[in-house]
C-alpha cells in the first residue's frame, strides 16, 4: 500500500475513535497502539493527547482535544478525520453536539468558581469576575467547525462593502462616505477612512483634554445615530453628563459652579436636552438614549456589560476613561502586566463583537519633563503593549509657540470679544501617531476648556516662514492653523440650525465661514 493510502487509513482510524471512543479506544489500547505506528505527522502529534484525554475523562471530546493541542485549525482537521469514517454523514451534528456539551460543562465550572469566589471575596467581586466569562460563553458560536469561520463567511461582505463605497463616492459623489463609524470632523474621517473594529487610543498628559475630546467625538457620533457605552472610571457619571451638557449648551461649568445667571442655567438645560435627544430625527420624538453610561472598573464586569450592550441595546461604539486605572482580574507581578492583560482582553472583545473601543490613556512622566517636545508612541505610559495592540493612536499636544503668541495677543476673534475666555483657549494639535487604516499626521484644534469643547482649526492653512539672507528658514509661525475655526457637528445639532460659528459671526468674530465671506468681499473689491 502506498504512503498516501496508508495515511488515509490512519486518518479514518483516528476518525473512528473520535466518533465511537467507548468501542474503538479499548481495542486500540488492547493492541497497544502507539504514536510510532503512524506515518502521518499530524496523527503522531495527536495520538498522545488523545490517550491523555481518554484516560482523564473516560471519553474523547474533539473540542477538548483541540484545546489540548493548542493548534489553530485542530478541530477542523479532526472533523475531516471523522469525514473519512463510515459514519461521516453524522460528523457535523456530532461535533456540534460536543461543542454544546462543552458549553454546558464550562457554565457548570463557572458556577462552581462563582460560588468559591463568593465565599472568599464576597458577592459583588465574585460577580464582577464572572461577568466577562459569562458573556463570552453566551456568545460562543456552535457549528460543524466549533466556531471556526471560513473565507466564504467574509467574501460576500467585503465585496458588498466596496461596491457600496464605489456607488457612494464615485457614482453619487459623496466624498464623505466611508465604511465604518463616522467621527464628527471630516478631516479626521479622511484619515481614519471610517472607524473600524479594534482598540483606538486617545492619549495626553493629565488635564490636557482627553475626556473633553472623547465627549466631543462621542456627542458628534450620537447625533449621527450611533449608540455608545461610556465607562466613566475616572469621574462620577454625573460629572461626565455635565460635560456633555456644557458642550452642547455652550455654557461654562466653572461659571455655573460659582453661581451663573438664569440664562446660563437655561443653556445647560438646553445642552442636557440635546444630550438626551442626540440622534432623534425630529424635535418631538422621544429621546433615543444614544449615550449609555457605566461606572464599572473591573475588566470582567466591563467585558460583560459590553457584550450585553452590543447584543441587547444596539451599542456600536465603546469609550473607556481611562485605561491605566482599570482593574484586571488575575494575580499580576506588576502594573504593566495587569495593563497588558486588560488591553488584550479588551482587544479580543472589540474584534469578536466587531466594534471599536476607544481607550483614553496617560502619557508617561518622561513626556512631561519637556512640554515643548511632541509626544511619541514610546511616551505611552505603563505598557509597551498599548502601541502594539492599538489600531490607531491619537495624542494631544499643546503648541507652545502659538500659545506664546496668544499670551501676548489673546485671540479675541475666537472668543466673542471676551478677553477672559480668549486667554483660556488652547491651541492643540491632534497627532495621529499610528493608523492601521490610513494616513498619519497632525490636525489643528482650538480647545475651549471652560466648555469642554474642541473646535477644528484650519488644516488647509499655510504657515508663515521667516528666512535669513541666504534663504534658510529660521522661524516658522504656525498660528495661521489656529486663527480660524471650521464648522462641525455643533452647527447641525442646534434645533434652529445655528452653532458657535454663527454666534462668533454675530459678535464680529471670525469663524471659518466668516473668513470665507471676508475673502469673497476682498476679491469683489
Amino acid at each position: 500500500m502506498g504512503q498516501e493510502g496508508q495515511e488515509d487509513l490512519e486518518y479514518a482510524f483516528i476518525g473512528c475513535i473520535l466518533m465511537e471512543p467507548a468501542y474503538a479506544m479499548p481495542i486500540a489500547e488492547k493492541r497497544k497502539v502507539e504514536a510510532e505506528w503512524f506515518t502521518g505527522e499530524e496523527c503522531k502529534a495527536l495520538w498522545p493527547k488523545l490517550q491523555e484525554v481518554w484516560r482523564k475523562t473516560g471519553t474523547v471530546d474533539p473540542v477538548l482535544l483541540a484545546e489540548a493541542l493548542q493548534k489553530k485549525g485542530a478541530l477542523a482537521w479532526m472533523t475531516k478525520c471523522i469525514d473519512r469514517t463510515p459514519s461521516a454523514r453524522h460528523a457535523a451534528s456530532y461535533v456540534e453536539r460536543l461543542a454544546a456539551n462543552l458549553l454546558t460543562r464550562r457554565v457548570s465550572e463557572l458556577g462552581r468558581s462563582l460560588l468559591r469566589d463568593a465565599s472568599e471575596l464576597g458577592g459583588q467581586e465574585a460577580l464582577d469576575r464572572a461577568e466577562g466569562a459569562l458573556a463570552a460563553l453566551r456568545e460562543t458560536e456552535k457549528g460543524a467547525y466549533g466556531g471556526f469561520r471560513t473565507a466564504s463567511d467574509f467574501a460576500e461582505t467585503i465585496l458588498s462593502d466596496y461596491a457600496l463605497v464605489h456607488q457612494k463616492r464615485i457614482v453619487e459623489g459623496d466624498a464623505k462616505f466611508f465604511i465604518g463609524l463616522r467621527l464628527p470632523w471630516d478631516v479626521l474621517n479622511v484619515k481614519y477612512t471610517g472607524v473600524k473594529p479594534g482598540i483606538h487610543i486617545i492619549a495626553a498628559r493629565p488635564s490636557q483634554g482627553k475626556t473633553a475630546i472623547a465627549v466631543c467625538m462621542s456627542a458628534g457620533m450620537a447625533f449621527g445615530g450611533v449608540r455608545q457605552l461610556f465607562f466613566s472610571v475616572d469621574m462620577h457619571p454625573r460629572l461626565l453628563v455635565e460635560r456633555y451638557g456644557a458642550l452642547l449648551g455652550q455654557v461654562s461649568l466653572p461659571k455655573l459652579n460659582f453661581g451663573g445667571s438664569k440664562a446660563d442655567v437655561e443653556k445647560l438645560r438646553a445642552g442636557l436636552w440635546r444630550t438626551q435627544h442626540a440622534g432623534a430625527a425630529k424635535r418631538e420624538e422621544p429621546h433615543p438614549n444614544n449615550l449609555l453610561i457605566s461606572d464599572a472598573c473591573r475588566v470582567d464586569r466591563i467585558i460583560g456589560e459590553i457584550h450585553r450592550a452590543v447584543k441587547y441595546d444596539g451599542v456600536r461604539c465603546v469609550w473607556l476613561d481611562y485605561l491605566q486605572i482599570l482593574s484586571g482580574d488575575g494575580d499580576y507581578m506588576n502594573h504593566k502586566e495587569e495593563i497588558d492583560d486588560v488591553l488584550q482582553r479588551l482587544k479580543q472583545t472589540a474584534l469578536g463583537l466587531g466594534i471599536p473601543i476607544f481607550c483614553l490613556a496617560q502619557l508617561n512622566r518622561e513626556n512631561g519633563k519637556d512640554p515643548n517636545r511632541e509626544p511619541q508612541l514610546t511616551d505611552l505610559g505603563d505598557s509597551g503593549s498599548i502601541e502594539r495592540e492599538a489600531s490607531t493612536v491619537l495624542m494631544l499636544w499643546k503648541d507652545p509657540d502659538v500659545r506664546k503668541t496668544w499670551d501676548s495677543e489673546p485671540p479675541l476673534h475666537l472668543a466673542m470679544e471676551q478677553e477672559s475666555l480668549a486667554r483660556k483657549l488652547e491651541p492643540m494639535w491632534l497627532l495621529l501617531a499610528k493608523n492601521q487604516q490610513g494616513a498619519t499626521g497632525k490636525i489643528p484644534f482650538v480647545f475651549y476648556k471652560n466648555y469642554f469643547m474642541f473646535r477644528p482649526g484650519d488644516h488647509e492653512a499655510t504657515p508663515i516662514q521667516t528666512r535669513d539672507d541666504k534663504g534658510r528658514v529660521i522661524k516658522t509661525d504656525r498660528s495661521p492653523y489656529f486663527d480660524t475655526i471650521r464648522d462641525d457637528f455643533l452647527v447641525l445639532s442646534k434645533p434652529d440650525g445655528t452653532g458657535l460659528d454663527d454666534a462668533l459671526a454675530k459678535a464680529g468674530a471670525l469663524g471659518f465661514r466668516g473668513l470665507q465671506n471676508l475673502n469673497k468681499r476682498e476679491v469683489e473689491a
